[in-house]
């Protein structure tokens, strides 16, 4: 717990944003996020 409240301290600098969204921006999303039996018990 201690590690996860000290990563909200993290400061991330516009360079640092931009190299994270370059590299998630090369990620091909496939396929739904839930089974469809699961999604309607999310009520999504």
């Amino acid at each position: 717990m201690k590690e996860n409240n000290q990563a909200a301290e993290i400061q991330l600098s516009a360079d640092n944003l931009q190299e994270i969204n370059s590299a998630l921006a090369k990620i091909k999303i496939e396929g739904e996020r839930y089974p469809e039996e699961l999604e309607k018990r999310t009520g999504l």
